[in-house]
């Protein structure tokens, strides 16, 4: 399983790979998650154009991020430092 961290001020985790989705969770930049599969194809927001990734929370929580808020970088120790 790969592991992600967030790499922008904030991110919101989702209810579904959709923008008008519920938000379940706010995370911080550092947060750190279990990345348990992302969408087949890229989905423009705006003049973006990413993944949505299926999280788990360390608390368990399971929620959808667009990748632009995220890295996907293999994780050694800890995530790096804002």
């Amino acid at each position: 399983m790969k592991k992600g961290w967030v790499s922008s001020s904030r991110a919101n985790v989702r209810m579904d790979p959709i923008p008008i989705a519920s938000v379940s969770v706010i995370l911080d930049r550092g947060d750190t998650f279990k990345i348990l599969k992302k969408t087949q194809k890229k989905v423009a927001i705006g003049s973006h154009r990413d993944h949505w990734y299926l999280v788990r929370l360390e608390n368990g929580i399971e929620g959808w991020i667009y990748g632009i808020s995220i890295s996907t970088k293999k994780i050694v120790d800890s995530p790096p430092k804002p």
